[in-house]
């Protein structure tokens, strides 16, 4: 039985994150893959909140899918990345959800990561094999988004990982110089401070 959001009892237990309630929901034979009205299932809402172990109990013994997507087409991955739950997100990837399925915008769990400014789910991910410039439908790397949401630290990580400040996204074709600049202004800047002058000298401009 569903709520008025659609939710079901193992829903509920999935956000509370509570062993005992997902023993009870098990012997009930509870179905972990019913969807609310944001078309999650209780995987997905124990991956929010950064429950492993609750998720990994979800799949392994629940049945619950590891292909589920959201209404936006976010994986499980997606979820785990913009929540920043490096262990949750992890545990998926040991299961199978693919490291490199993208949303309905195109983006990956990297560039959700990195717009939530969760640096360690970023490392985790571009170690697993992601690549840094990989893009969105809109050309946007990782980098483009950490710069737009003010993510200095992920900004750093992605610089030092190797992100391309040359690459232009968007309708009017912008670097990430382009798009810190007119966010931030001298904020952006400082953001490159521990780069060399020489490569501050390389960044477009125009």
């Amino acid at each position: 039985m569903q709520n008025a959001i659609g939710r079901t009892a193992l829903h509920e237990v999935a956000y509370l994150g509570d062993a005992n309630l997902l023993k009870v929901m098990f012997k009930l034979h509870a179905n972990a893959n019913v969807l609310d009205k944001d078309d999650k299932t209780p995987v997905h809402v124990a991956a929010e909140r950064g429950f492993t172990s609750i998720v990994e109990q979800l799949i392994d013994k629940f049945g619950g899918s590891i292909r589920a997507r959201t209404r936006d087409g976010s994986t499980l991955l997606h979820i785990a990345a913009c929540s920043g739950h490096t262990s949750t997100a992890l545990a998926f990837l040991k299961r199978g959800v693919p490291l490199f399925m993208p949303n309905k915008k195109g983006a990956l769990g990297l560039h959700s990561a990195a717009a939530a400014g969760f640096n360690e789910v970023v490392k985790m991910l571009i170690a697993r094999g992601t690549n840094v410039d990989i893009r969105t439908r809109d050309n946007y790397t990782a980098l483009h988004v950490a710069v737009q949401s003010g993510k200095a630290s992920v900004v750093e990580t992605l610089l030092g990982a190797g992100a391309d400040i040359h690459v232009k996204g968007g309708e009017l074709g912008q670097t990430a110089l382009h798009i810190g600049a007119f966010i931030w202004g001298l904020l952006w800047l400082l953001c490159f401070a521990k780069l060399s002058v020489d490569h501050l000298l390389s960044l477009e401009f125009g």
